[in-house]
């Protein structure tokens, strides 16, 4: 995970948010945007988006 991603994990931790952590380490950036791989760093991950919608979901349902 960048450092930059790590650093406002830990800056919303410290402001009380609650935050769950989860990463794919083969998924690109734009993972979840099917068309996305016009670039080289960019693929569609069809398997990662429905694991990051269905853990979304999940934790939207837990605190709403």
């Amino acid at each position: 995970m960048p450092k930059l991603c790590r650093q406002a994990l830990r800056t919303a931790e410290r402001a009380g948010a609650t935050v769950e952590l989860w990463s794919v380490p083969a998924a690109t950036h734009a993972f979840d945007e099917e068309g996305s791989g016009t670039f080289q760093r960019f693929g569609f991950d069809g398997e990662a988006t429905a694991e990051a919608v269905r853990r979304s979901a999940a934790f939207l349902a837990k605190r709403l």
